[in-house]
C-alpha cells in the first residue's frame, strides 16, 4: 500500500503545483493585437524542482523498497507484488475511470454554461485550468482511496 500512497501523493502535489503555475501564467501574461508576452512565474520553477525531487524519490524508492513491495519505477502505482494487488489495482482503476467519465460530462455542461455567463477571457481561461486541475487531483485521490478500500477488503 505504501507504493500507491507514495505515487498518488506525489501526483497530487505535482497536479496542484501545475494548476497554480498555469493560473499564474494566465494572470501575468499580456496579449494584445500588437504584442504578446508570456510570463512564467516562480511556480514553474517549483514545479520543475518538485518533479526532479519526485523522480529521484521514485528511483530511490524502487531501489530501497521496490523488492519488498513489488514496486517498479516503470509501473509506478500499477506495480503489483502478487495477483491480489493486480486485482486491487484493476478495481481502483475502474472506479477512477467511472468517476472521470461522470466528471467529464459535468465539465462539458459547465463549459457550455460558463461561456454564456463569463465574459472575461482571463476568467474563462482560469476557470478551465482550475476545472482540469481539479479533475487531475480528483482522479489521483479517487485511485488512492479506492486502492486503500479494496486493499483492506482483502479481495
Amino acid at each position: 500500500m505504501r507504493k500507491v500512497v507514495f505515487e498518488q501523493v506525489g501526483n497530487i502535489i505535482l497536479s496542484i503545483i501545475l494548476t497554480i503555475a498555469s493560473c499564474q501564467t494566465v494572470l501575468t501574461s499580456k496579449f494584445t493585437s500588437h504584442d504578446s508576452q508570456l510570463n512564467f512565474g516562480v511556480m514553474w520553477f517549483l514545479l520543475i524542482l518538485c518533479a526532479i525531487v519526485f523522480s529521484t524519490g521514485r528511483f530511490f524508492y524502487a531501489k530501497k523498497f521496490g523488492i519488498k513491495d513489488g514496486y517498479t519505477e516503470k509501473d509506478g502505482e500499477l506495480s503489483a507484488q502478487d495477483e491480489r494487488e493486480k486485482v486491487v489495482g484493476l478495481e481502483a482503476a475502474k472506479i477512477t475511470y467511472r468517476l472521470l467519465t461522470y466528471f467529464l460530462v459535468i465539465v462539458l455542461i459547465l463549459f457550455a454554461l460558463a461561456t454564456s455567463f463569463i465574459e472575461s477571457p482571463i476568467t474563462l481561461r482560469l476557470f478551465i485550468i482550475v476545472i482540469i486541475g481539479s479533475g487531475l487531483v480528483m482522479a489521483c485521490l479517487t485511485f488512492l482511496i479506492s486502492w486503500i478500500v479494496f486493499d483492506n477488503r482483502k479481495i
